[in-house]
């Protein structure tokens, strides 16, 4: 579930049987459901049961995934998975491309959701695109949302910055 994106048909079946599990299934009878299963697969937080909805695990694995090859971009999976799919474009920039492993396929969907979520730390501020990147806190897009003058030289953060 870590590597690749499972079938819908696999997750149903896996969803389907922790139900019966938890209501107790039997072949000739089946026991009544006191509560329903998005109440039972809703977080604790958020007043649920907790139990995990698969195909959220999957994802949320994918994502894992994805997230561990842009912290070590020096790992040997990184590194080989860079030259294979994405060498001429950062990992978040990358496309699934012409016949992708499934491993590749899992990432590129653990990716989607890494986009959706993921923002840039400032720093000094020399790699974060003023224009395109997600960066600016408690702003619902993260991004800038004006359009850009004609004039405007400006491209990265750092140009936006003072150095005194």
């Amino acid at each position: 579930m870590g590597m690749f994106l499972l079938p819908v048909s696999i997750i149903k079946t896996l969803n389907q049987l922790l139900r019966k599990f938890l209501w107790g299934y039997h072949e000739d009878t089946s026991k009544i459901q006191w509560v329903g299963w998005d109440k039972i697969s809703t977080n604790k937080e958020s007043g649920g049961l907790g139990f995990r909805d698969f195909k959220r695990f999957n994802l949320d694995l994918l994502s894992r995934q994805g997230w561990r090859i842009i912290q070590n971009p020096n790992s040997l999976v990184s590194m080989i998975l860079k030259q294979k799919y994405s060498s001429q474009v950062d990992l978040l920039d990358s496309r699934l491309g012409l016949e992708p492993s499934f491993a590749w396929r899992g990432i590129q969907v653990g990716l989607t959701l890494l986009r959706k979520g993921i923002m840039w730390r400032i720093g000094n501020g020399t790699k974060v695109n003023i224009w395109k990147d997600r960066w600016i806190p408690d702003f619902q897009s993260g991004k800038v949302l004006s359009t850009r003058d004609a004039d405007c030289w400006c491209e990265k953060v750092s140009d936006l910055i003072d150095p005194q």
